[in-house]
């Protein structure tokens, strides 16, 4: 009995004395400052892209002006690119304004990268001090990019469509979630459209439709070596919608396709989940101590709202009633280019 006294006893003094070693944070403040520097590390990160990259997601969803037949089925695939300014793949870290308690790792090279940036070493140093006076710091390694020729945000996906009764189509694009190295993408999109033309003129040749189109497209990074805390990730979305009326003229197996649309976009970029700063002291018997200097939740969400108008221009090449190859320009806030081959089926009586 005396035995368990005395270990009870040793735990009591043990807790106390741990307990006396602790330090305080001014954890509200310090959750403030690191929110406030990743905001703007998050809105140099993101400049390239968060207002160019769902421009890709509203191309070739109209190939042709032309619908398919009442049944016959369309599988292809759509391969865009946005264009972004070259000023915007990289930025200086003395020129946004972070304040003094993150630094880099490396002064002499005050080179961020983008999105858009490519691979990096760089490396942040975040300092926290204690209500003693005592300072903590703890590297945190920046977030890497892509490159891609002549600043291209490329987007590939499938699109399936499907002709039906009434001179309707129906398309569909759907990529499940893939993952390359680090990063996993997936997008799904919808859309509808009509032959309109029917109620303006009898020319076999000149076809004109209108259509609605709504597409949504998912970026997600899991970070690695960033600061402790659960389900973290870094994620990229995008939701627009476009609606559009498109003209094409059929010479031979050529087909000249305009298109004006409006459409409107929503792009986010959110840092989710939860991240602890911890730092190690040393309790009055010397033993280690990790303490919580502060910790945050869903710490970041930056949006941009997008609309406007878009002119389009593609030359559609009829393979026979079996495929098409499709070529298109698009001019709009942000240019993109696409193009698209699809194969049909039980579509034998296009263009007659």
């Amino acid at each position: 009995m005396r035995y368990i006294y005395l270990a009870c006893l040793f735990s009591a003094i043990s807790i106390s004395v741990s307990a006396q070693g602790l330090i305080n944070f001014d954890s509200e403040e310090i959750e403030k400052d690191f929110i406030k520097n990743m905001d703007l590390y998050a809105a140099g990160y993101t400049a390239p892209i968060l207002g160019s990259f769902s421009f890709s997601q509203v191309n070739a969803w109209q190939y042709d002006a032309e619908l398919l037949n009442p049944w016959a089925f369309r599988i292809g695939i759509v391969a865009s690119a946005a264009f972004a300014r070259p000023d915007n793949i990289t930025f200086n870290f003395n020129q946004v304004g972070f304040t003094d308690n993150l630094e880099l790792k490396e002064p002499g090279d005050p080179t961020l990268v983008s999105a858009l940036g490519g691979e990096t070493d760089a490396i942040f140093v975040y300092t926290v001090e204690a209500d003693n006076g005592t300072r903590y710091a703890q590297e945190i390694p920046a977030f890497a990019g892509f490159s891609s020729p002549n600043n291209a945000i490329p987007n590939a996906v499938p699109q399936f469509s499907l002709g039906l009764p009434g001179d309707f189509e129906v398309s569909a694009r759907f990529l499940p979630f893939i993952q390359i190295d680090d990063v996993t993408h997936s997008e799904f999109g919808v859309g509808l459209k009509h032959n309109v033309g029917k109620y303006f003129t009898d020319n076999e040749k000149l076809k004109i439709s209108a259509g609605a189109f709504y597409d949504v497209n998912q970026f997600n990074y899991e970070p690695v070596d960033f600061l402790e805390g659960e389900e973290q990730n870094v994620q990229l979305i995008s939701n627009a919608f476009l609606v559009e009326s498109a003209v094409s003229y059929r010479l031979g197996f050529l087909s000249v396709v305009g298109a004006l649309g409006v459409y409107t976009m929503q792009n986010s970029f959110n840092i989710e989940g939860t991240y602890r700063y911890e730092v190690e002291t040393s309790g009055v018997l010397g033993q280690p101590v990790v303490q919580e200097a502060f910790s945050t939740t869903d710490p970041i969400s930056i949006s941009e709202n997008i609309s406007g108008l878009r002119l389009s221009a593609a030359l559609n090449v009829n393979l026979g009633d079996w495929a098409d190859l499709n070529l298109g320009y698009h001019l709009a806030q942000v240019s993109t280019v696409s193009a698209s081959l699809g194969f049909c089926l039980f579509n034998n009586k296009k263009g007659e």
